[in-house]
């Protein structure tokens, strides 16, 4: 896939998502937790994978 149609695949459901989860207290205190003990020590960029 090349990156331009993966841009137009999260610019279409962008508005969605941040409908859904624009807050970190929308996310689960679990999830919050595992990125803290996972992540937080690493500095660096994010890639959202998901």
């Amino acid at each position: 896939m090349e990156m331009e149609q993966v841009r137009h695949a999260y610019a279409g459901v962008a508005d969605l998502y941040v409908e859904l989860f624009d807050t970190s207290r929308q996310v689960h205190t679990d999830d919050l937790a595992f990125i803290d003990r996972h992540l937080a020590i690493r500095g660096g960029e994010v890639l959202d994978a998901g």
